[in-house]
């Protein structure tokens, strides 16, 4: 990570879940997931592009009626996007794609931190925007005019670029590092801690970009770019079992994937006990094996 991106991530707010949790339930949306797609989305409700135009780093707003809503809404279908993914790591080690199993766990895990990052309350405003709403910032500033109180529950920050995957590294390692959690969520905040997030991406981008790498290319009778090659180890992580440590490659994208469906399956139950329309998701993100 570098430093301006270091630097503009620490001035983002601490989140305690159990007090964030109470907040989302009065902000928790219908999604009718099954039938349309969940509208409006943040970008088109806000009406930022008034005040990017000033903002030089960050801008603390009023409230902006249907923002929270949109943001959880979004969290939901990132949540569904992971799962989805989750869902095609199992086909793609079945069939004997044992690399592409591990990039389709690593697009997972991108969009389960995403997921995560949203349930939090930070947010991109923009699909290539460099501007990050956190949703939940109150402050109660003093007007010198009669010193009369305004209050400001949404802040904008300005990133040094928009959120690419090294951003969204950053950004989960920074809200990782910050939240408090209580219970089973505890143990998982302390798993995620241990992953090296500035070197995430270094086994995809190999895969992704570098046109003469791939696993397992020095010996071609395992090399899943020439043969179909069912690593057994990869297909039992897969199925929810196994050990991390005997895989042949990308084991974080594995360990991060399970620790992220243990997470947000967590969160989306904490927030059904008091929402209990929330129960649903919890089950779905916890349900495709791995």
């Amino acid at each position: 990570m570098d430093t301006a991106l270091r630097f503009a991530l620490k001035k983002l707010s601490h989140r305690n879940w159990s007090a964030l949790k109470d907040e989302w339930v009065n902000y928790i949306p219908v999604v009718k997931i099954d039938s349309e797609y969940p509208e409006p989305t943040l970008w088109q409700i806000a009406n930022f592009p008034g005040v990017l135009g000033s903002l030089a780093n960050e801008l603390t707003l009023p409230h902006i009626d249907g923002v929270r809503e949109a943001i959880f809404r979004e969290a939901i279908i990132l949540a569904r996007k992971f799962s989805h993914c989750r869902s095609l790591v199992r086909i793609a080690a079945s069939e004997g794609r044992s690399t592409w199993a591990s990039v389709t766990a690593y697009e997972a895990c991108f969009y389960g931190a995403k997921a995560l990052c949203y349930l939090l309350g930070f947010a991109s405003i923009g699909r290539s925007s460099s501007y990050l709403l956190d949703a939940f910032f109150e402050v109660i500033v003093k007007q010198r005019k009669g010193l009369i109180e305004e209050r400001y529950d949404m802040k904008l920050h300005k990133l040094p670029e928009r959120m690419t995957h090294a951003v969204l590294w950053g950004l989960t390692e920074r809200l990782i590092n910050t939240i408090t959690f209580g219970n089973e969520l505890s143990e998982l905040k302390s798993q995620l801690r241990k992953i090296d997030w500035d070197n995430f991406s270094k086994f995809r981008n190999s895969i992704m970009y570098d046109g003469s790498f791939w696993t397992k290319l020095d010996s071609y009778e395992e090399c899943d770019l020439i043969n179909f090659v069912s690593d057994i180890n990869i297909y039992r992580v897969s199925d929810g079992d196994g050990n991390y440590d005997q895989l042949p490659f990308a084991e974080e994208y594995f360990r991060v994937v399970q620790l992220l469906a243990s997470t947000l399956s967590l969160m989306f139950a904490d927030l059904a006990t008091l929402a209990p329309v929330m129960d649903g998701e919890a089950r779905s993100v916890i349900k495709v094996g791995l």
